[in-house]
């Protein structure tokens, strides 16, 4: 990996009553006004101060110098206070934190306490004050995910998307997917694939990672389904290739050395050794132990795991 809705049905009764005019739909609001060239170096000369006061950990400093922000009509540095103050309350909420499912957990320093709610308070009163910060918005789902909060990432992607007009911020959306497998939270990295993929319906990256993730929680029938179409949006995508054949692995094993085959040959150099070590085990269970299946084991595999070599099968 790189790096329901239920209809109820309602019977309505018809009364004599005469009929209303519904009134009109309520517009959307308008625009932000554009900043000033005043006003946007104005937030950023607050953004350096507040910023140079975190770095050099005087957190403590940073509610006097923000507060008086939030009441001024520049709405950027209204959004820089809330900023810095979301960065005092996490400074007081870091913790150590276990993340992970059924199939295995890690240690991950994160967020815990109430500090955390008054941060993400704060992130969504800068986002309502300047929605084209996309720091904000990154802030937000990397709180949301650090503090055990990534069921709630899907919901907050979904209201970023639909305020955020900067510059198309698809890179760093998608970067939240590999938090999201690192901790292990598949279900929730779906939710949050779904809601990318409304967005970006042709990418390959978010259809092979939504294929990926479903992949990981046994769901290989639906899976496939994405892994598939993301490899026809990029046949030459080196984790395309291989997450396609992965998923193929049991069910059609010609098929599936093709394609790792193909990934492996276009993997980036400081992955090219776990996915040599990884085709060796497949050759060797699935393809009759060819005498390469020995090769790549060495190539890849540490010393302990040369099954192949051995002329024996790797012991499930």
């Amino acid at each position: 990996m790189r790096n329901s809705t239920v209809a109820f049905a309602l019977t309505l009764v018809a009364c004599a009553t005469p009929a209303r005019k519904p009134p009109p739909a309520p517009s959307a609001p308008p625009p932000p006004a554009k900043p000033s060239a005043a006003e946007e170096a104005a937030a950023q000369e607050a953004d350096q101060s507040w910023v140079a006061l975190v770095d050099h950990d005087k957190t403590a400093e940073l509610p006097p110098l923000c507060q008086p922000w939030l009441k001024s009509p520049n709405r950027l540095l209204v959004a820089e206070g809330h900023k810095c103050l979301a960065n005092f309350e996490l400074a007081g909420a870091r913790a150590v934190r276990v993340e992970g499912d059924k199939s295995g957990g890690v240690l991950a320093s994160g967020y815990h306490g109430p500090g955390v709610d008054a941060a993400l308070a704060h992130l969504d009163a800068g986002i309502t004050a300047s929605p084209d910060d996309l720091s904000i918005h990154q802030g937000r789902l990397h709180v949301l995910e650090a503090s055990g909060r990534s069921e709630r990432m899907s919901a907050a992607l979904e209201q970023s998307l639909a305020v955020y007009k900067g510059p198309d911020a698809h890179d760093a959306w998608i970067a939240y997917t590999g938090e999201l497998a690192e901790d292990r939270q598949l279900a929730n990295g779906v939710a949050f694939l779904r809601v990318l993929l409304k967005r970006y319906p042709d990418d390959h990256e978010v259809v092979g990672n939504l294929g990926a993730f479903l992949q990981e929680l046994g769901r290989t029938d639906e899976a496939l389904t994405f892994l598939r179409r993301a490899v026809e949006l990029a046949p030459e995508d080196a984790y395309d290739n291989w997450n396609l054949g992965q998923a193929l692995a049991k069910s059609d094993p010609a098929a599936a050395e093709t394609s790792l085959r193909k990934g492996l040959a276009r993997a980036k150099e400081e992955d090219r050794g776990g996915m040599s070590c990884k085709l060796g085990h497949f050759l060797e269970e699935r393809r009759g132990n060819p005498p390469e299946a020995c090769a790549l084991e060495k190539r890849g595999c540490e010393k302990n795991d040369h099954s192949a070599c051995k002329g024996r099968k790797k012991a499930h």
